[in-house]
Order: structure tokens, then C-alpha cells, then sequence
């Protein structure tokens, strides 16, 4: 599978590091959207066992919904001290926008278990990550933020 470049993966174990054994937490900051991370269920693929994990900006109108977000599977052998790329992988998954219904997947998992995924598609997800994560380190939500 593709993973994401080291830079935005550094940024994700960011938010996988903040939401620890919770299975949810959400980020506010002031005129921004509430962000929500979600920690889903165990996967396993040929890179190893990971969890899936959702970073999402809520909809402004309806908060339950995701405006739009982000699912990856991250696999992390570390102990929170030394990101490397061998100890700590991220690979995108979906891309989803509730409010328009729709959802993008570039790997298939059933049963915990990634079935396929189509390595053109999840190279361009990594490319759309890096500058979307890297929107959400510029607007505050690593920086400037209470978390619930």
C-alpha cells in the first residue's frame, strides 16, 4: 500500500498522539470548525496491524456530519518517543464528505482484513492528505485548541 510522506504522517501521529486510549475526541477553535478524531476498529494488512483513524472537520449546520474527513489506517509500533517510518505508518483509506453524501475509498476491508486497494487512487488521497493536513496545521488545530 502508499503510504503518506513522512511530513504527514508526523502530522497525523500529532493527532493519533492526542487522542490516546479515547475512542473520540473533538478539537475546537474559535471560527473554525470543530475537528473530530476518531478512533475505529483494529485492521490488518500486509504492512502489519493498525486501527482505522478518522480526522474530520464537522459541518458547520449539522455537527454531526462531516463536512468533509479523512480515514487512514495507522500502524503504530512506537512507544510515543521516536516517529520513524518504519515504526509508525499511515496509509489513507476514504476521503468523505457527508453533506453532498459522498465517500471515496481507495482500499477494501472486510472483517478487519484489507482486502485490495487500488494504488493509483490511494496516491492521489496521499497528495490530497499532505495539503489538507497541512491546511489543518496552518488554521490552529495542533496549536491553538481546547479538546473535549
Amino acid at each position: 500500500m502508499n503510504k503518506l510522506n513522512f511530513q504527514s504522517t508526523l502530522l497525523v501521529s500529532r493527532f493519533w498522539f492526542k487522542i490516546a486510549d479515547k475512542p473520540e475526541l473533538d478539537i475546537t477553535i474559535p471560527d473554525h470548525p470543530r475537528l473530530r478524531l476518531i478512533k475505529g476498529n483494529a485492521v490488518f494488512s500486509e504492512n502489519g496491524g493498525g486501527y482505522l483513524f478518522t480526522i474530520g472537520k464537522l459541518a458547520p449546520v449539522k455537527e454531526e456530519k462531516f463536512e468533509y474527513a479523512m480515514t487512514f489506517i495507522v500502524i503504530d509500533k512506537t512507544d510515543q518517543s521516536k516517529i520513524d517510518k518504519e515504526n509508525f505508518m499511515v496509509f489513507p483509506v476514504a476521503t468523505r464528505d457527508d453533506i453532498n453524501d459522498v465517500v471515496e475509498e481507495c482500499v477494501t476491508i472486510e472483517d478487519n482484513l484489507v482486502l485490495s486497494y487500488n494504488k493509483i487512487y490511494q496516491k492521489t488521497q496521499a497528495n490530497i492528505a499532505s495539503d489538507w493536513l497541512r491546511e489543518l496545521l496552518t488554521s490552529g488545530y495542533l496549536t491553538n485548541f481546547n479538546a473535549k
